[in-house]
């Protein structure tokens, strides 16, 4: 059974735009989109002043949007390990926007530890080995796919860990102003 909240990306009803080149200057990591340099949200990368000051249960969001964004524990949560693959969609809510964040290791899940982002190959639900972080803007269906950062789960139930993540804008309406978005802090499944 496919989740209802990835059925849109899997089916490709998403319009795709290519991914953004990345472009170092003055030691900051800037993401060209369409002419235009955003920088990065993510602290280690870019100036923290780009992220909201938030509180250790909240995650970080910058760019695009600017606010902190907890767990909306009135949402259903769709979070589960299977063999090598954890596919978890967590409902956030932020001062101004609901979020869905995707969380996905498809075929290349080991438990505990850290895992590497990269510009996607193939969508989510494909068994690529690869972990990916996407982020779709709940009213409007905008969505964000991870380029770069790090994706950290806690224990081996998929259940919790941190994010550190670039994402770049590849479908949805309306178009944001700024193409780029970043998220940092700790996720959970409840």
């Amino acid at each position: 059974m496919v989740d209802p909240y990835r059925r849109q990306v899997t089916t490709g009803s998403l319009r795709r735009s290519p991914i953004p080149r990345s472009h170092r200057r003055d030691n900051l990591t800037l993401l060209g989109c369409g002419g235009r340099s955003r920088p990065s949200a993510l602290g280690a990368i870019a100036p923290a002043a780009q992220l909201p000051a938030c509180s250790t249960d909240q995650l970080q969001v910058g760019g695009a949007f600017n606010e902190c964004a907890r767990n909306a524990h009135d949402a259903t949560q769709y979070c589960t390990v299977s063999g090598t693959t954890l596919s978890n969609v967590i409902v956030l809510q932020g001062a101004q926007h609901r979020y869905l964040l995707y969380l996905s290791i498809d075929g290349g899940y080991k438990g505990s530890g850290d895992y590497h982002l990269a510009p996607w190959s193939s969508s989510l639900g494909v068994n690529d080995g690869k972990a990916k972080v996407a982020v779709r803007e709940y009213a409007t269906g905008a969505f964000w796919q991870s380029v770069s950062g790090t994706l950290h789960v806690s224990g081996d139930d998929g259940r919790s860990g941190d994010v550190a993540v670039n994402l770049t804008f590849t479908g949805g309406a309306p178009s944001p102003a700024d193409f780029s978005l970043g998220i940092l802090g700790p996720w959970t499944c409840s």
